[in-house]
């Protein structure tokens, strides 16, 4: 009688335990951390099946080096993210947008294997959202996250290939473009409202000083210098557990002392004289976290908030109600860019980490191109005398 060969080490196994269901498992593997050998086995319901099931995890472990765990779903993988979130997420605002992706991602793919999920299956569920009404900026931080998920995962040897690198968006997908505003633009929108100061300390600030939307609402009358003409930018306003709060920048680099030109030093003063009459007669009753701009009673202005506000103050000014609070600093890029501003001493201002991202995402054309603006100054010079006006 022959006798029965064992498998050796690295060759896997075939087993039945005491329930009766067949398992083929093989083992990964040393890892260096643990000192452990992780197991990798499938499910079968018969002894030849799980055979068949062995040599498919021997055939992935010698191609790959490992073997995706074969009974995470996609939920759990995305669960395990969120419960690790990376280390550049870093405001409560970006933690709340992720969550909500995460959410839309565990609805339509939470409950495929990790291992089984198709490039197919993903397209399918990027479909879908759209048919939802989901804007293409949306779809694209969905996608990337399904990305960050599935490379959390192959660090985890949970999976070997990430399909959500392969997937691509729907086509035929609109683009909304960041724009800005004409000097004529502006003109007619701060002249509209001229009469509200609130509304005119906030375009003026946003305008001559390239502040964010969430730093603007942010802003506390601590941070405003009048004798200095300063404005300090130290925070922004987030949405945190207990509700909106002043938080973190968006990035390292984005805070600053800003000078304060005499048209913005003029509004706030107005908007604090106003505010000053508005605290007197509420007395206790004015609360907040004393930002300057918030609404009547001192409560801070969330974002959206802030986005149907400026939209109705767009629209009476005759400009569209299809504009963003964050293209005021888009705005200021162009505006300046247009007058002649070194496009270095631009970014300084706006606090971008460098000019490329000031030159490429938020200088826009407004008036002549830069060839025209060049062909301008040739011709006052005279390249016969070599004088230059």
């Amino acid at each position: 009688m022959t006798a029965r060969r064992h498998r050796g080490r690295g060759e896997g196994s075939v087993y039945q335990d005491k329930h009766g269901t067949w398992s083929a498992s093989v083992s990964l593997p040393l890892d260096p951390y643990t000192r452990k050998r992780p197991r990798r086995k499938m499910s079968a319901p018969d002894q030849e099946t799980a055979k068949q099931h062995l040599r498919t995890l021997q055939a992935e472990l010698e191609e790959t080096g490992t073997v995706g765990a074969k009974n995470w779903t996609v939920a759990q993988a995305v669960a395990d993210l969120m419960a690790h979130p990376p280390d550049t997420w870093k405001t409560t605002s970006t933690v709340a947008v992720n969550t909500v992706h995460a959410k839309n991602l565990t609805a339509g793919l939470g409950k495929y294997l990790l291992t089984r999920l198709s490039v197919q299956q993903v397209e399918d569920h990027l479909a879908a959202e759209v048919r939802r009404g989901l804007s293409r900026s949306a779809l694209s931080r969905q996608l990337f996250l399904l990305r960050r998920v599935f490379r959390r995962a192959q660090k985890l040897g949970l999976v070997t290939r990430n399909v959500a690198e392969l997937a691509d968006l729907p086509s035929g997908l609109r683009t909304r473009r960041s724009r800005s505003m004409t000097p004529a633009e502006v003109g007619q929108l701060v002249a509209s409202v001229r009469d509200d100061p609130w509304w005119t300390a906030y375009l003026t600030t946003a305008i001559e000083c390239g502040m964010r939307p969430g730093e603007l609402t942010g802003l506390t009358w601590d941070n405003v210098d009048f004798g200095k003409n300063t404005i300090t930018i130290t925070h922004a306003l987030q949405r945190g557990p207990g509700g909106l709060q002043l938080g973190r920048l968006k990035n390292d680099w984005s805070g600053g002392v800003l000078p304060m030109p005499r048209n913005t030093r003029a509004a706030l003063k107005a908007l604090q004289k106003q505010q000053a009459a508005e605290r007197l007669r509420l007395g206790p009753h004015y609360g907040g976290l004393g930002t300057v701009f918030c609404q009547p009673g001192g409560a801070p202005v969330s974002r959206q908030l802030l986005h149907t506000m400026f939209r109705d103050v767009t629209g009476k000014a005759g400009l569209g109600r299809d504009w963003q609070p964050r293209e005021t600093r888009h705005t200021t890029v162009s505006l300046l860019d247009d007058a002649g501003q070194p496009i270095e001493d631009i970014s300084a201002l706006v606090r971008h980490k460098n000019s490329q991202v000031t030159k490429v995402t938020y200088r826009h054309q407004i008036s002549r191109t830069p060839a025209a603006r060049t062909a301008a100054t040739m011709d006052g010079i005279d390249i016969a005398s070599g004088v230059t006006p």
